[in-house]
């Protein structure tokens, strides 16, 4: 299955999970939002400054066999 969140990848490098668009319950959800803040990224940059900015993410869970 898939959690779809609404995040804000911050200037200073530090992911906001903003809002659950769509979740699977039992859990996932917030594993998902904890995974989601855990990424590490290069901020956006706008004339050669670090930006906020807002996007959909989507962390799949897939079943180990």
């Amino acid at each position: 299955g898939e959690v779809v969140l609404k995040v804000k990848f911050l200037a200073s490098g530090r992911l906001e999970v903003l809002q659950i668009l769509r979740g699977l319950g039992h859990g996932l959800d917030e594993n998902a939002a904890l995974a989601a803040g855990q990424l590490q990224f290069r901020p956006a940059e706008r004339d050669g400054r670090p930006v906020d900015q807002l996007a959909t993410l989507r962390i799949q869970f897939l079943l180990a066999q």
